[in-house]
């Protein structure tokens, strides 16, 4: 999910936060500030996104339950009450109604992986 994510990010460039518990407000809020975001949502709009498999995590002990239909896709943009990605299981960009996809990014957590627009950066 998020974490690995960023910290791969970090690799590359420093800087990636990821968050849990994200709202649409603050996806729309940073896409104001012009950086795209990660979000984990469903593979397919009329497909919900379940719990499958459930293991123990060799080192901590914990169960991990593999959500069946999550997908990660890269939030661009936003009118109104459609949110605009790009998926990479399409190689597509499309609209999506916020409803539509807040209740699978919901319950993934509202995970979010970005770079903040840094303007010492854009100098």
């Amino acid at each position: 999910y998020n974490q690995p994510i960023c910290d791969t990010a970090n690799l590359f460039r420093k800087g990636a936060i990821t968050k849990t518990g994200a709202t649409i407000e603050e996806i729309t809020q940073i896409l104001d500030s012009g950086a795209p975001v990660i979000i984990w949502y469903s593979t397919n709009i009329n497909r919900e996104v379940v719990a499958g498999n459930t293991w123990l995590d060799e080192q901590t002990g914990e169960a991990v339950t593999w959500m069946k239909y999550e997908h990660a896709v890269v939030a661009c943009g936003y009118k109104l009450n459609d949110l605009i990605i790009n998926d990479p299981n399409t190689g597509t960009q499309r609209t999506i109604r916020f409803g539509d996809i807040m209740a699978a990014f919901d319950k993934l957590g509202g995970r979010i992986v970005y770079y903040p627009v840094n303007s010492s950066e854009n100098s």
